[in-house]
C-alpha cells in the first residue's frame, strides 16, 4: 500500500473515533411524585394527576454532553410535558433554569428518590426503573406498571391478560377531556378506564377509525369490585 493511502486511511480512522467519541446518547431516568404513586393505588391517572398538587412525573437526563439534557415536567393542566434547562451546581444537585437562563427551581438526588423544589414547596419522586432512553412521555408506561399492581393487590389478572394485549400503555388523554385511555402504541386497539361507584370498568372503543365528529362507541369487557 502506497504512503499516501496508509496516511489517509490513518487520518479516516482518527475523524470517526473523533465522531463517535462525541455522539453521546441521549438517556434520562423517570421519576414519580410519591403521592401519585400512592394514588394509583386506589384510583386512576386523570384522577390521580389532579390530586397531585405540583407534577405527578418528570423525565431528567443529567449527561450534560447529550442533546437532551434537562428535565421534563408533567402536570395536570398541561397538554404535554414542558421540557426545561438544567444545570449542575454540586453532586447531584441542579437548578431549573426558564427560557432566559434563570433559575426558577431546584433538584436534589439522593439514589431513588429526588427532591424537587419549587417557590419553597417540596415535592418528593420516586425513581422508576428501565428507562432506556430520554421521553418525555415515558409516564404512559410506568402507568400500566403501577395499575398491575392494584390489580394484582386485588387478586385479578393485570391489564395485558385482561385485553390480550403486550406493549401497553396508559395516559390520562387530554384531547378526549381527560379520558382514562389504555391503548397499544402503533395498533388500532384502545379502551377506556372508568371507576363508577365501586367498580372499575374497561370498556373497549369498537369504533377506532370513526370519523373526528362521529361519537366514541363502547363495549364492556370486562368488571372489577374496587
Amino acid at each position: 500500500m502506497k504512503l499516501s493511502s496508509l496516511v489517509l486511511l490513518y487520518y479516516l480512522m482518527l475523524a470517526f473515533q473523533s465522531c463517535s467519541a462525541g455522539e453521546v446518547e441521549s438517556k434520562g431516568t423517570c421519576w414519580f411524585n410519591i403521592n401519585y404513586i400512592d394514588c394509583l393505588r386506589s384510583k386512576l391517572p386523570c384522577e390521580c394527576e389532579k390530586l397531585t398538587e405540583t407534577y405527578y412525573s418528570l423525565v431528567l437526563d443529567t449527561n450534560s454532553n447529550s442533546k437532551s439534557y434537562g428535565i421534563a415536567l408533567s402536570k395536570y393542566e398541561q397538554m404535554e410535558p414542558y421540557i426545561y434547562k438544567i444545570k449542575e451546581t454540586g453532586l447531584n444537585e441542579y437548578e431549573v433554569l426558564n427560557k432566559a437562563n434563570d433559575s426558577w427551581a431546584k433538584l436534589l438526588i439522593a439514589g431513588d428518590t429526588l427532591n424537587f423544589i419549587e417557590n419553597n414547596i417540596l415535592s418528593k419522586f420516586e425513581k422508576m426503573e428501565g428507562l432506556k432512553h430520554f421521553d418525555a412521555k415515558q409516564h404512559v408506561e410506568y402507568n400500566v406498571n403501577l395499575l398491575d399492581k392494584a390489580f394484582i393487590l386485588r387478586g385479578y389478572p393485570t391489564l395485558d391478560e385482561i385485553v390480550a394485549q403486550k406493549s401497553l400503555k396508559c395516559e390520562c388523554n387530554k384531547w378526549m377531556g381527560n379520558t382514562n385511555m389504555l391503548y397499544v402504541k402503533g395498533k388500532p386497539k384502545s379502551w377506556i378506564l372508568k371507576l363508577v361507584n365501586d367498580s372499575l370498568k374497561i370498556n373497549e372503543i369498537v369504533n377506532i377509525d370513526r370519523d373526528p365528529d362521529e361519537p366514541i362507541k363502547t363495549k364492556n369487557i370486562k368488571s372489577y369490585k374496587w
